[in-house]
Protein backbone atom coordinates (compact mmCIF):
# COMPACT_ATOMS: atom_id res chain seq x y z
CA UNK A 1 0.00 0.00 0.00
CA UNK A 2 2.80 2.39 0.92
CA UNK A 3 4.55 1.60 -2.36
CA UNK A 4 1.54 2.53 -4.52
CA UNK A 5 0.89 5.67 -2.45
CA UNK A 6 4.52 6.72 -2.80
CA UNK A 7 4.48 6.10 -6.55
CA UNK A 8 1.30 8.17 -6.98
CA UNK A 9 2.71 11.04 -4.92
CA UNK A 10 5.97 10.89 -6.89
CA UNK A 11 4.16 11.13 -10.24
CA UNK A 12 2.02 14.04 -9.05
CA UNK A 13 5.05 15.80 -7.61
CA UNK A 14 7.11 15.42 -10.78
CA UNK A 15 4.25 16.71 -12.95
CA UNK A 16 3.68 19.69 -10.65
CA UNK A 17 7.40 20.53 -10.59
CA UNK A 18 7.66 20.29 -14.39
CA UNK A 19 4.59 22.54 -14.85
CA UNK A 20 5.88 25.09 -12.34
CA UNK A 21 9.35 25.11 -13.87
CA UNK A 22 7.98 25.52 -17.40
CA UNK A 23 5.79 28.44 -16.32
CA UNK A 24 8.75 30.11 -14.60
CA UNK A 25 10.89 29.71 -17.72
CA UNK A 26 8.19 31.23 -19.94
CA UNK A 27 6.66 33.87 -17.68
CA UNK A 28 9.25 34.40 -14.94
CA UNK A 29 8.38 35.23 -11.37
CA UNK A 30 6.54 38.39 -12.55
CA UNK A 31 4.06 36.35 -14.62
CA UNK A 32 4.97 38.14 -17.87
CA UNK A 33 5.82 36.57 -21.22
CA UNK A 34 7.78 39.11 -23.31
CA UNK A 35 9.18 38.86 -26.83
CA UNK A 36 11.66 41.73 -26.82
CA UNK A 37 11.88 44.06 -29.83
CA UNK A 38 11.60 42.47 -33.28
CA UNK A 39 11.45 43.94 -36.77
CA UNK A 40 7.99 44.06 -38.33
CA UNK A 41 7.77 44.92 -42.03
CA UNK A 42 4.37 44.57 -43.64
CA UNK A 43 3.39 45.79 -47.16
CA UNK A 44 -0.01 47.00 -45.99
CA UNK A 45 -1.75 49.96 -44.38
CA UNK A 46 -2.72 47.98 -41.28
CA UNK A 47 -1.63 44.87 -39.43
CA UNK A 48 -4.44 43.30 -37.42
CA UNK A 49 -5.06 40.25 -35.30
CA UNK A 50 -7.83 37.87 -36.37
CA UNK A 51 -11.18 38.30 -34.70
CA UNK A 52 -11.22 36.15 -31.61
CA UNK A 53 -13.84 35.64 -28.95
CA UNK A 54 -12.71 35.97 -25.33
CA UNK A 55 -14.93 34.31 -22.76
CA UNK A 56 -14.95 34.06 -18.97
CA UNK A 57 -12.36 36.83 -18.60
CA UNK A 58 -13.82 37.79 -15.21
CA UNK A 59 -13.43 34.21 -13.96
CA UNK A 60 -9.79 34.11 -15.04
CA UNK A 61 -9.22 37.51 -13.44
CA UNK A 62 -10.66 36.34 -10.13
CA UNK A 63 -8.26 33.37 -10.10
CA UNK A 64 -5.07 34.81 -11.55
CA UNK A 65 -5.58 38.58 -11.69
CA UNK A 66 -6.57 40.49 -14.82
CA UNK A 67 -4.47 39.34 -17.81
CA UNK A 68 -3.01 42.16 -19.88
CA UNK A 69 -1.70 42.40 -23.41
CA UNK A 70 1.16 44.83 -23.91
CA UNK A 71 2.38 46.13 -27.27
CA UNK A 72 5.25 48.56 -27.79
CA UNK A 73 6.30 49.85 -31.21
CA UNK A 74 9.11 52.11 -32.38
CA UNK A 75 9.71 53.52 -35.85
CA UNK A 76 12.09 55.82 -37.67
CA UNK A 77 9.82 55.99 -40.72
CA UNK A 78 7.62 59.03 -41.38
CA UNK A 79 3.96 58.73 -40.54
CA UNK A 80 4.30 57.84 -36.87
CA UNK A 81 2.86 54.74 -35.22
CA UNK A 82 -0.62 53.85 -33.97
CA UNK A 83 -1.78 50.89 -31.88
CA UNK A 84 -5.46 50.32 -31.15
CA UNK A 85 -7.91 47.74 -29.85
CA UNK A 86 -11.49 47.71 -31.15
CA UNK A 87 -14.41 45.33 -31.17
CA UNK A 88 -14.23 42.92 -34.10
CA UNK A 89 -17.29 44.51 -35.72
CA UNK A 90 -15.97 48.09 -35.47
CA UNK A 91 -12.52 47.08 -36.70
CA UNK A 92 -14.00 45.21 -39.67
CA UNK A 93 -16.04 48.26 -40.72
CA UNK A 94 -13.04 50.57 -40.42
CA UNK A 95 -10.63 48.29 -42.29
CA UNK A 96 -13.07 47.16 -45.00
CA UNK A 97 -11.67 47.61 -48.51
CA UNK A 98 -8.20 48.59 -47.33
CA UNK A 99 -4.90 46.81 -47.88
CA UNK A 100 -4.82 44.96 -44.57
CA UNK A 101 -2.53 42.20 -43.26
CA UNK A 102 -4.18 39.71 -40.91
CA UNK A 103 -1.96 37.76 -38.52
CA UNK A 104 -2.30 34.03 -39.13
CA UNK A 105 0.17 32.87 -36.49
CA UNK A 106 2.28 34.51 -33.79
CA UNK A 107 4.69 32.85 -31.40
CA UNK A 108 6.06 34.84 -28.47
CA UNK A 109 8.96 32.57 -27.55
CA UNK A 110 10.68 32.01 -29.88
CA UNK A 111 9.26 35.00 -31.75
CA UNK A 112 7.71 34.50 -35.16
CA UNK A 113 4.96 36.35 -37.03
CA UNK A 114 3.00 35.15 -40.05
CA UNK A 115 0.26 37.02 -41.85
CA UNK A 116 -1.80 37.15 -45.03
CA UNK A 117 -2.42 40.37 -46.95
CA UNK A 118 -5.87 41.19 -48.28
CA UNK A 119 -5.79 42.93 -51.65
CA UNK A 120 -7.66 46.18 -51.12
CA UNK A 121 -7.23 49.65 -52.57
CA UNK A 122 -9.39 51.91 -50.38
CA UNK A 123 -7.39 54.52 -48.48
CA UNK A 124 -8.04 54.21 -44.76
CA UNK A 125 -8.85 57.26 -42.64
CA UNK A 126 -6.38 58.30 -39.97
CA UNK A 127 -6.91 55.89 -37.07
CA UNK A 128 -6.50 58.54 -34.38
CA UNK A 129 -9.53 60.41 -35.75
CA UNK A 130 -11.82 57.40 -35.25
CA UNK A 131 -14.02 57.00 -32.18
CA UNK A 132 -14.10 53.22 -32.18
CA UNK A 133 -11.13 52.21 -30.06
CA UNK A 134 -11.53 50.72 -26.60
CA UNK A 135 -7.81 51.35 -26.08
CA UNK A 136 -5.29 53.23 -28.21
CA UNK A 137 -1.77 54.66 -28.24
CA UNK A 138 -0.06 56.86 -30.80
CA UNK A 139 3.24 58.63 -31.25
CA UNK A 140 5.58 60.17 -33.78
CA UNK A 141 8.37 57.71 -33.10
CA UNK A 142 6.98 55.23 -30.54
CA UNK A 143 3.79 54.10 -28.83
CA UNK A 144 2.97 51.72 -25.99
CA UNK A 145 -0.38 50.15 -25.23
CA UNK A 146 -1.45 47.98 -22.30
CA UNK A 147 -4.93 46.50 -22.54
CA UNK A 148 -6.66 44.57 -19.73
CA UNK A 149 -8.29 41.63 -21.50
CA UNK A 150 -12.09 41.55 -21.22
CA UNK A 151 -14.80 39.25 -22.53
CA UNK A 152 -15.98 39.88 -26.06
CA UNK A 153 -14.64 39.77 -29.62
CA UNK A 154 -11.79 42.21 -30.30
CA UNK A 155 -9.03 42.94 -32.79
CA UNK A 156 -5.67 44.62 -32.27
CA UNK A 157 -4.66 47.01 -35.07
CA UNK A 158 -1.18 48.42 -35.76
CA UNK A 159 -0.74 51.18 -38.36
CA UNK A 160 1.12 54.29 -39.26
CA UNK A 161 -0.54 57.23 -37.53
CA UNK A 162 -1.16 58.93 -40.89
CA UNK A 163 -2.66 55.67 -42.28
CA UNK A 164 -0.16 55.49 -45.13
CA UNK A 165 0.81 52.08 -46.47
CA UNK A 166 3.97 50.20 -45.59
CA UNK A 167 4.44 49.30 -41.94
CA UNK A 168 8.09 49.32 -40.89
CA UNK A 169 8.83 49.24 -37.17
CA UNK A 170 10.35 47.46 -34.20
CA UNK A 171 7.70 45.91 -31.97
CA UNK A 172 7.49 43.88 -28.80
CA UNK A 173 4.55 41.91 -27.50
CA UNK A 174 3.84 40.83 -23.93
CA UNK A 175 1.25 38.81 -22.06
CA UNK A 176 1.03 39.46 -18.32
CA UNK A 177 -0.90 37.32 -15.82
CA UNK A 178 -0.33 38.88 -12.36
CA UNK A 179 -0.60 35.79 -10.16
CA UNK A 180 0.93 33.31 -12.56
CA UNK A 181 4.43 33.77 -11.17
CA UNK A 182 3.28 32.91 -7.65
CA UNK A 183 1.37 29.90 -8.99
CA UNK A 184 4.47 28.69 -10.84
CA UNK A 185 6.65 28.99 -7.73
CA UNK A 186 3.98 27.20 -5.69
CA UNK A 187 3.79 24.33 -8.19
CA UNK A 188 7.57 23.99 -8.33
CA UNK A 189 8.07 24.04 -4.57
CA UNK A 190 5.02 21.86 -3.94
CA UNK A 191 6.21 19.39 -6.55
CA UNK A 192 9.67 19.14 -4.98
CA UNK A 193 8.15 18.62 -1.52
CA UNK A 194 5.84 15.93 -2.93
CA UNK A 195 8.78 14.12 -4.53
CA UNK A 196 10.70 14.16 -1.23
CA UNK A 197 7.61 12.81 0.55
CA UNK A 198 7.27 10.13 -2.11
CA UNK A 199 10.89 9.07 -1.58
CA UNK A 200 10.22 8.75 2.16
CA UNK A 201 7.10 6.65 1.50
CA UNK A 202 8.93 4.37 -0.95
CA UNK A 203 11.81 3.85 1.47
CA UNK A 204 9.30 3.00 4.22
CA UNK A 205 7.53 0.60 1.85
CA UNK A 206 10.75 -1.26 1.02
CA UNK A 207 11.76 -1.47 4.66
CA UNK A 208 8.33 -2.73 5.66
CA UNK A 209 8.43 -5.33 2.93
CA UNK A 210 11.91 -6.41 3.97
CA UNK A 211 10.86 -6.99 7.58
CA UNK A 212 7.95 -9.18 6.49
CA UNK A 213 10.05 -11.34 4.19
CA UNK A 214 10.46 -14.81 5.81
CA UNK A 215 13.95 -15.92 6.74
CA UNK A 216 15.28 -19.04 5.00
CA UNK A 217 15.47 -22.19 7.12
CA UNK A 218 18.29 -24.70 6.96
CA UNK A 219 18.31 -28.21 8.21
Amino acid sequence: MLFFLGAAVAIAGVLAAIAGGALLVLFGSSGTLHTGLHRVEVPAAALTSPAGSIQNASTVASLFGTPRIGIHAETTSPGGVFIGVATAADAARYLAGGRVAVVSDISLRPYSLRYTVATGSRALARPGDQHLWVAEATGRSSASLVWPISSGSYRVVVMREDASSGIDLEASFALSVPRLGSLAVGLLVGGIVAVLLAVALLVAAFRHGGRRRPRPRFG
